[in-house]
């Protein structure tokens, strides 16, 4: 005989079952193995009114016009919208819903029992739960799918829940299906009913509105682009009290930046929606216009908007106005959920004493206002905004003719090496060449443009990954004018900070034991801690790390870096060993020996002389260029008088090493600016005799080799050793990596006598050290070390 309440329990389960099946959801689970008696609840489901942040214009410095004012205002209805992806969405929809069941209200509460609606009548939701006299906590989500497998019965605790993070990964993930993620609780006794329940947006939503009234009438102002940052990648299901999401260094990966939008209309207006991002309050700050950079505590949530200001009385600059908001426009920078914020700016002028506006880093102007050019600049700071002068060549400094004579192979010949003389760029257009890693991981994608036809402005990727990058410049017809190599490090070298370079000293040759030598006296210079363009940082810059990390590669007078390997094997089949991955823009892919399918360029194929390979190296960056058979030169010259000692500035005029003239910083010089290509007599403190040797004991080194020596700075071993990884090179011949950790090589900017066709260089093993070696075949491809510019 069956009894009633097994019966009352079997009607009701099944009853369940069918009207589950009739609206589309499902139980997924209950707690325990033991009856439960089900019971039917209703919610009536309401979206909330979103909360309103507003407050007053920015006030006026005394005497001093501000740069923009701030309207935070209450009134949630906007007008000439821009059509973007948070277009269209219904604020107020409910539509696929969740519902939790917890057993208490303690935090320990467990779930006993989920469900998943995919269509509901959000008027009159009714869901099935277990019933209980007791107070039950029941979490009803909607417009987020099914959620139901992040959690499990019997073990997910109310706690557990209400601490869980939902991950938005784009933008688009907040708003797909055109609604908004929403959250309700109720809290009582789960009994047959109709209950109201009102549901908070998890999201906060941002309206930018910009004007443009300038004090000064006569100025202008082009507005470009709007962009938010440091928007949180997830949110958890109840509003956090304190900090959130956490602000140290080790969270970044939690925050990401929103698409730069277009714009250019004044008066129209941008609509956001982000996941809360609560940063609290800055007691300190008194005035608007240093609710800035400087004073915003890690991750706070900002708004750039960008674009030229232009000057009545000429001239032009690029100017960013970076807004924080937040609960006030002066101390608070909590961005809530459910709550929307009305931003209403009006830009006034570009006062930098308005510390709202930010100036782009000027890479080619040093501290004392003075215009320093080159092939290469070094970026430290994540998600920052760069530029420099693009219509400059290197340095921008002409190098003088140079006369060599000599005799090759016993014939008398004389190379006149023509002045290298910059000419004035005019881009059209520019773009990201190649960089290291994906797209987007040293410049951020699209943020690359070039102003007024004259300077290039990118914005760093943020991360706090170091890379490299190449852009170039475009003439109106398509060509590569010229490009520039970005270095992303957290390595800031600077020849008037100690702490950021060494200091080595060379030796003097006495030319009575070494007649093939010249004399020059003792001297100490400033060198860079680490290879031009390496990525690896301080710690890991040893032979435990990646080939490829520990610096870039060039061909004798070359200006633009080819990439190296990914590890310290060399590979003996096809093309030697793996570069490491960088993308390239279409059009420009590796032609550098590193695979069958990207084979190097052969110098008489690319050019009938000297001048035509340099032209060609330029518009070709990424091409490796073979030697010719005659002068193992990439460039193509058919003898030595047609070769260009000049290239980097410091040719040799003299059959002795090393070079005694002093030389000077050439345009396809690729080091930064402040910092050149080292002379030729940089490495003799690297033996005790200060000329090549293969006895152990004139290395002036410490430890073992590994990789690489550790050589001492003061040509003694009293001094500091620093470690100089042996990168192998890229072959004169094909292109291809080889012999990573066997060899080192590192160029100096000197020819190896008069009489030589070589490139003067630096290199070692493990049984030599060789300070000046003959062998500086100009079209390999190995590291350099810069040193401060003379």
């Amino acid at each position: 005989m069956v009894k009633y309440k097994e019966l009352k329990y079997s009607i009701l389960l099944m009853a369940t079952i069918m009207l589950l099946l009739s609206c589309d959801g499902k139980i997924l689970n209950v707690i325990g193995s033991d009856k439960k008696d089900f019971i039917t609840m209703q919610f009536a489901l309401e979206a909330t009114t979103m909360s309103s942040i507003h407050g007053t214009d920015t006030r006026a410095l005394e005497n001093q016009q501000n740069a923009l004012n701030v309207t935070l205002g209450n009134d949630n209805k906007i007008n000439n919208s821009i059509n973007r992806s948070s277009s269209g969405i219904d604020e107020t929809a409910i539509n696929e819903v969740c519902v939790f069941q917890f057993n208490g209200t303690a935090a320990t509460s467990s779930l006993i029992a989920q469900t998943y609606y995919n269509s509901l009548n959000p008027a009159n939701l009714e869901t099935t739960l277990i019933e209980s006299s007791s107070d039950q906590t029941v979490y009803v989500i909607a417009n987020m799918g099914d959620i139901t497998s992040n959690y499990t019965i019997g073990t997910t605790t109310l706690s557990d829940f209400q601490t869980f993070t939902y991950s938005f990964a784009t933008e688009t993930s907040i708003t797909s299906g055109g609604d908004l993620p929403m959250v309700g609780t109720y809290t009582g006794a789960t009994m047959p009913g109709l209950y109201s329940l009102s549901l908070n947006r998890i999201v906060a939503k941002i309206n930018l509105t910009c004007n443009i009234n300038l004090t000064n009438s006569n100025d202008a102002f082009e507005m470009m682009t709007a962009h938010i940052c440091q928007v949180p990648n997830l949110s958890q299901t109840i509003g956090s009290s304190g900090i959130y999401p956490a602000n140290t260094t080790s969270d970044a990966a939690k925050y990401i930046d929103y698409d730069i939008e277009d714009y250019t209309t004044s008066g129209a207006t941008l609509t956001w929606y982000i996941p809360e991002n609560l940063k609290g309050t800055v007691p300190a700050i008194t005035s608007e216009l240093d609710k800035s950079k400087e004073n915003a505590p890690a991750y706070s949530t900002y708004i750039e908007i960008e674009g030229i200001y232009t000057f009545s009385g000429g001239g032009a600059e690029y100017v960013v106005y970076r807004i924080y908001p937040g609960g006030n426009m002066t101390t608070n920078f909590d961005m809530q959920r459910n709550t929307y914020y009305n931003i209403t700016t009006t830009i006034r002028g570009i006062n930098e004493a308005d510390r709202r506006v930010l100036i782009p880093e000027n890479l080619s102007i040093n501290d004392v206002g003075t215009q320093v050019t080159a092939n290469c600049y070094i970026v430290n700071d994540p998600n920052e905004l760069y530029q420099f002068n693009a219509t400059v060549m290197g340095n921008g400094k002409t190098t003088p003719a140079a006369t060599i004579s000599g005799t090759d192979n016993g014939t008398a010949f004389t190379q006149v090496a023509p002045a290298i003389t910059p000419t004035t760029l005019s881009p059209a257009s520019a773009f990201v060449i190649w960089e290291t890693g994906n797209k987007g991981d040293v410049i951020q994608d699209g943020s690359l443009k070039l102003i007024n036809n004259t300077s290039l402005l990118f914005r760093t990727a943020n991360n706090t990954t170091n890379g490299n990058a190449l852009i170039g410049v475009k003439n109106a017809s398509g060509t590569l004018l010229w490009s520039w190599h970005i270095w992303k490090t957290n390595y800031a070298p600077n020849v008037y900070d100690a702490s950021t370079y060494d200091t080595y000293t060379t030796r003097t040759i006495d030319p009575s034991t070494y007649p093939d030598y010249n004399s020059i006296p003792s001297r100490s210079y400033k060198i860079m801690k680490y290879n031009l363009g390496t990525t690896a940082t301080a710690a890991n810059y040893t032979s435990s790390g990646v080939p490829g990390e520990l610096g870039l590669y060039y061909q004798w007078g070359r200006k633009d870096p080819f990439v190296g390997a990914t590890d310290w094997t060399t590979t003996t089949s096809g093309y030697g060993s793996i570069r490491i991955t960088t993308t390239n823009t279409l059009g420009y892919e590796w032609f550098d020996g590193s695979y069958a399918d990207a084979k190097a360029k052969l110098a008489s194929d690319v050019a009938s002389d000297a001048s035509g390979s340099i032209s060609y190296a330029i518009k070709h960056p990424t091409h490796f260029i073979k030697a010719d058979a005659t002068n193992r030169d990439w460039l193509h010259a058919v003898n030595r008088s047609e070769q260009r000692d000049n290239l980097w500035g410091n040719p040799n005029l003299s059959n002795k090493i090393p070079n005694s003239e002093r030389g000077s910083k050439s345009i396809y010089d690729p080091c930064p600016p402040g910092w050149m290509v080292a002379r030729a007599d940089s490495y003799t403190g690297f033996t005790s005799t200060g000329v090549n040797s293969t006895t152990a004991t004139d290395f002036v080194v410490s430890g073992s080799y590994s990789y690489g020596w550790n050589f001492y700075n003061d040509g003694t071993t009293s001094g500091t050793a620093f470690y100089w990884p042996a990168m192998g090179y890229r072959a004169y011949g094909g292109g291809y990596l080889g012999e990573m950790g066997g060899v080192g090589y590192y160029w100096t900017s000197s020819s190896y006598g008069a009489n030589n066709l070589q490139g003067d260089i630096l290199s070692f093993r493990k049984n030599l050290v060789q300070p000046m070696n003959v062998d500086g075949i100009r079209s390999g491809g190995t590291p350099i070390r810069c040193v401060q510019e003379e």
